[in-house]
């Protein structure tokens, strides 16, 4: 839960790289700095070389660094659950997640404390998650945003970007509104919010979004669904926004028609479906538009691509029927179907009588 926003730290905007994360990728294979990392260097510089340089295997693993990663797993699978809309996992499920954290280890390589024995930290993991199922820990107050998101920006200029996990982000009362606002306002928090799967609340989006071209921390590649208050807010927001190129469903026509109204490629390339509506708003962008996800395409869908007068991507069709592609035959613009298999030779017919469409060798 993100509360007591006014007390982050506001960082420094990036430009559209920070040359220092090449810097750290060359010596140890990441182009960040983590918590545990620079916590590591601080106690010991010499095991800092040994884990992030030289990336050297470690002989043997402390009981308590597993222990606190099965109690970890269990509680972010009940998360996890909240957040998909899911039943909540029982004792029998966390425990589950509990005991896979063990498996990757050598049970020889585990060094346990004087009195600890795996089962004695079983009988405790069982313990600890029946109390948490039984507490308000496990209820969350407002909604579940994300689980285990990542989130990355530049602290100071010259310094590696500092990257982490944040557990569990909510949205409870004010607090995403206040993030927003700030952000709004100005210098804007240079964190990557791309770990996010769904967007929730409409403030949080439009501050996000609406950070237009600032670099790879301006975009929101990992949101898969957006719900429809926050479709209403994008449309309603009078400037330009970035794009959600992992949009696994778009069902607002409003919004696709002003990300269709914005220059530049337009790329939706996670759609498998979208309604007719859609489809038409789509068909008005002027440049490139790559919806190579989808898998079925409507007539009417049809005659609105053909319409497009920039190039079009639909090379996650597989099929076609006949009549819409003798409609999508009369495009304007360059369209690809290189994947198309299944289509009857009246198909390829009004397809190949399009010089601009590409299709299979096979079909050539």
């Amino acid at each position: 839960m993100i509360a007591g926003a006014e007390l982050l730290p506001v960082i420094t905007p990036t430009k559209p790289a920070n040359p220092a994360n090449e810097v750290a990728k060359r010596l140890n294979g990441r182009d960040y700095i983590s918590w545990s990392a620079l916590r590591t260097f601080r106690t010991c510089p010499l095991k800092y070389k040994f884990r992030y340089v030289d990336g050297l295997p470690e002989d043997s693993v402390s009981s308590a660094l597993v222990f606190g990663s099965g109690i970890h797993s269990a509680v972010e699978q009940h998360f996890q659950a909240i957040l998909a809309g899911d039943p909540k996992p029982d004792l029998d499920a966390l425990l589950f997640a509990y005991r896979s954290a063990w498996l990757p280890h050598d049970p020889d390589a585990i060094q346990f404390g004087s009195k600890e024995t795996r089962e004695t930290l079983d009988d405790l993991a069982a313990r600890m998650l029946t109390a948490f199922l039984a507490s308000g820990q496990a209820r969350v107050s407002g909604r579940v945003l994300g689980v285990e998101e990542e989130i990355r920006g530049m602290l100071v200029e010259g310094v590696p970007d500092l990257f982490g996990r944040v557990d569990l982000l909510t949205e409870d009362s004010d607090s995403l509104v206040v993030i927003a606002k700030q952000m709004a306002a100005g210098p804007h928090r240079q964190i990557d919010f791309n770990g996010l799967k769904k967007l929730t609340s409409p403030p949080l989006a439009v501050a996000l979004l609406s950070r237009y071209q600032q670099g790879p921390h301006s975009s929101l590649g990992g949101v898969a669904e957006i719900t429809d208050d926050v479709a209403r807010a994008l449309v309603e927001f009078k400037e330009k926004i970035n794009g959600l190129p992992g949009l696994t469903s778009l069902t607002s026509a409003t919004l696709a028609a002003k990300y269709a109204s914005q220059p530049g490629d337009l790329k939706f390339a996670k759609l498998t479906a979208i309604p007719d509506v859609v489809a038409k708003a789509l068909a008005t962008h002027s440049g490139k538009l790559d919806l190579s996800g989808l898998q079925s395409l409507s007539v009417e869908a049809a005659k609105a691509f053909a319409s497009h007068e920039g190039e079009l991507k639909l090379d996650g069709l597989k099929e076609i029927s006949d009549e819409a592609a003798k409609t999508l035959s009369q495009a304007v613009g360059a369209v690809s179907l290189r994947n198309l298999a299944s289509v009857s030779p009246d198909a390829v017919v009004s397809l190949k009588a399009n010089g601009k469409i590409s299709l299979p060798a096979k079909l050539k």
